[in-house]
């Protein structure tokens, strides 16, 4: 006699198949790599900072500025 799917207890092994693709999943994830550039990024932060320095130097994080 066979058992309703819905009342089926879930499977042991059934963790180890989700797990597995949960961990595929992340990883094709974290390789994606979102079409980001660095040369691209470098240029946008000259255009947007003019020039100007974009980092703080030791005494504006020493007066909290």
């Amino acid at each position: 006699m066979s058992v309703l799917k819905s009342k089926r207890k879930a499977s042991k092994f059934e963790v180890f198949h989700h797990l597995y693709k949960m961990r595929k999943e992340v990883t094709d994830l974290l390789l994606r790599d979102f079409g980001y550039n660095l040369e691209h990024a470098e240029k946008r932060a000259l255009r947007f900072f003019g020039g100007k320095a974009y980092e703080l130097t030791p005494s504006q994080t020493a007066s909290g500025n």
